[in-house]
């Protein structure tokens, strides 16, 4: 996958994704209690009911990183 097409059509859906799941910001996610970041094409997929998955993305909540 491409910057270009990442920046262009994975990005905004994984935004809205994750902003109708009640986390704020692009590229980094937060919704007051845990924060998502290292969101890449390399980290994400979907299940078969089209739900975003995550691996090997960096969780943090206060106090650290989850494991």
């Amino acid at each position: 996958m491409s910057g270009v097409e990442w920046d262009r059509d994975w990005l905004p859906e994984i935004d809205e994704m994750m902003h109708q799941a009640g986390f704020t910001g692009s590229d980094v996610y937060t919704n007051g209690k845990l924060t998502v970041g290292d969101v890449s094409p390399t980290n994400i997929g979907f299940d078969n009911n089209g739900n975003i998955k995550f691996f090997d993305a960096a969780v943090y909540r206060h106090g650290g990183k989850i494991h």
